[in-house]
């Protein structure tokens, strides 16, 4: 059986969302704001997150 590494995994997804999220605030305005650097940051990061790992039997706001 092979078994991820869990936490390397998520560190990646974490790291890469960072950078995805930045490049996306950046993409259509030299001066973001800094409430937009976060929302575009935090999407990026869940989205990967959400990319590389399943959530079942875990309740979310979203489907509330």
């Amino acid at each position: 059986m092979i078994v991820p590494k869990a936490y390397n995994l998520l560190d990646r997804c974490v790291e890469d969302g960072v950078r995805y999220g930045l490049t996306r605030a950046y993409k259509h305005t030299d001066t973001p704001t800094q409430e937009h650097m976060e929302n575009e940051i935090a999407l990026a990061v869940m989205n990967e997150i959400c990319t590389w790992f399943d959530f079942k039997g875990v309740e979310n706001d979203i489907d509330a």
